[in-house]
């Protein structure tokens, strides 16, 4: 298994071809869904995890009381994070997707955790470069710590671009 990367196999009730379609749905609610080949039964889809984009791809079988899903995902973070909980909020949603009171949750972190790692950030990045500044850090490690600032500065601002999308 590749890193950033989960697996998991759930049975569903339904046949193939209509669980299928009910996977495109739940896909939809909480991402985009990408490809869906019927014949093949399977799907490729993307949700937001935060900040990251967690791609799915879920094959259907048959097998005797309905449907066996095999999902993959894959997320940026090398713990599967992101992955996980884009699998976990599918399951979830597959599981209401004939609820219409149902509504998912579409970035799969809260605004409160998002702004408290946001601040937690820029409360490290200002402690470095005090360091800088102040003389702490050898001048040798200077750039580095340039250009790794400023990396760093240009992900968050095109990652906080994408974030509502």
């Amino acid at each position: 298994m590749a890193l950033g990367e989960a697996t998991q196999d759930i049975s569903y009730s339904k046949p193939p071809p209509e669980t299928l379609i009910d996977l495109a749905k739940a896909l939809a609610m909480i991402g985009k869904v990408k490809h869906m080949d019927s014949s093949g039964l399977e799907i490729l889809g993307s949700c937001k995890y935060g900040l990251q984009v967690v791609k799915i791809k879920a094959t259907v079988m048959g097998n005797e009381t309905g449907s066996t899903i095999s999902l993959q995902a894959l997320s940026d973070d090398i713990y599967a994070a992101g992955a996980k909980n884009g699998l976990k909020r599918l399951q979830e949603t597959l599981n209401n997707v004939d609820n219409p009171a149902y509504t998912p949750n579409r970035s799969g972190i809260s605004l409160g955790k998002f702004a408290l790692r946001l601040v937690i950030f820029l409360v490290i990045l200002l402690a470095v470069l005090a360091a800088l500044f102040l003389g702490y850090i050898p001048s040798s490690l200077q750039y580095l710590v340039y250009i790794l600032g400023a990396g760093i500065f240009v992900y968050f601002v095109s990652a906080m671009r994408n974030f509502g999308k």
